[in-house]
């Protein structure tokens, strides 16, 4: 997926997927597998009651070790936000962490399905492998530095970290030597590497301000009388400072829809230093309720992107560089489709009506290949041929 993609799907507020990772922390006999859940709350049906808007979840998790079945059961949770606004804005993630205790063993095959409580949708379904461990040294575990220093382990989303320091809990039963290096995640390449020695809990601060937008994995080896065990720790970073020039001019690219000529130009002339400020500052100047950390707009607009390309692309054009992406994008999705997909005597066309705004408009597959450009009225098109 390219660098677009990635942005649009983890990174700006409105289109999050629900996930779901697992880790793995050894106690003295047993250990504890941390299972941490992050739903957007759109994907979710909220009911109001009591002055609240409520939704539960229900998720089943079932952990194996070989043909050794070590736990089944169902973790319910429930979520209580305060206005309606909140149950559509996916710029905050839900989050639940729960714990589950198993025997030590050397692997364990984790299965999660989440289902919402009101209609029994299943929102996730994934299946986990989790080692081998052969040594009693947890995950590499992503954590609230500001919360630990307080004495509270709360775990931490590990996609598109906008910047800061990430913060890495380890436990050992025990001490160990470490080499601890961080790459890309698509490169033998180390950005650094270093040697260190562990025991009991430790934290790791891993600055991340001055990483490009990318996948990273940070590796750790650890050692003990010529035993070795590995533990890699994957994580996204988006800084639109570290973009490189295409990346973030393809970024830009979304907002021409809705942009002034003079905010794109001021987008891309500005200095890295000053990219997030300009970026933050074109989605203030449109949040129609800025007293609250969601803004509606960018949300509702980021989502018809994000359905554009799902619906709209062909060959190597992303959908909202297409004409019906141009539209949908600007207006919505219409109140009528008159789809024309195979006729005698003409390529396939369609026709978009809003009848609400007295618009219409029709396109035509003059080239058989899903590319509908629109003949009515005349393009507007921003991006050229």
């Amino acid at each position: 997926m390219n660098l677009l993609g990635i942005i649009l799907l983890s990174v700006i507020p409105g289109i999050a997927e629900p996930c779901v990772k697992a880790y793995w922390v050894p106690k003295d006999t047993t250990a504890t597998i941390l299972v941490d859940l992050r739903l957007p709350p759109s994907r979710i049906i909220f009911r109001k009651s009591g002055g609240v808007y409520s939704a539960g979840v229900d998720m089943e998790i079932r952990i194996k070790s070989g043909r050794e079945r070590l736990y089944n059961g169902i973790k319910h949770f429930t979520f209580n936000l305060k206005d309606y606004s909140s149950t559509r804005a996916d710029s905050l993630l839900l989050s639940r962490t729960t714990k589950v205790r198993v025997p030590i063993k050397k692997s364990y095959t984790v299965k999660i399905r989440v289902r919402d409580v009101e209609n029994r949708d299943m929102l996730l379904e994934k299946k986990i492998k989790m080692g081998p461990y052969n040594l009693p040294v947890s995950d590499l575990i992503p954590i609230n530095l500001a919360g630990y220093r307080e004495g509270i382990k709360e775990l931490v989303s590990t996609s598109s970290i906008p910047g800061g320091t990430l913060g890495v809990w380890v436990r050992a039963i025990g001490s160990y030597s470490v080499e601890m290096g961080l790459r890309d995640s698509g490169s033998t390449e180390w950005l650094w590497r270093r040697e260190l020695n562990v025991s009991g809990d430790t934290v790791f601060e891993i600055v991340v301000d001055s990483l490009k937008s990318g996948s990273y994995a940070l590796s750790a080896t650890f050692s003990d009388s010529g035993r070795k065990d590995k533990r890699t720790l994957y994580f996204s970073v988006f800084n639109i400072g570290r973009l490189s020039e295409k990346d973030f001019d393809e970024l830009t690219d979304i907002l021409w829809y809705i942009a002034e000529p003079w905010e794109i130009d001021s987008l891309k002339n500005a200095p890295d230093s000053l990219r997030s400020k300009e970026w933050q500052e074109f989605w203030k100047r449109r949040d129609p309720t800025p007293g609250t950390p969601e803004n509606e707009f960018m949300e509702k607009y980021i989502e018809r992107v994000k359905y554009a390309n799902a619906h709209f692309s062909y060959g190597n054009i992303p959908g909202y560089k297409t004409d019906r992406g141009m539209i949908y994008i600007k207006y919505g999705p219409p109140d009528e489709i008159e789809r024309h997909p195979f006729e005698l005597d003409s390529p396939p066309y369609e026709i978009w009506r809003y009848y609400s705004l007295g618009l219409t408009f029709i396109f035509v597959d003059k080239s058989g290949v899903g590319d509908y450009e629109l003949v009515y009225p005349n393009s507007g098109y921003p991006f050229g041929e």
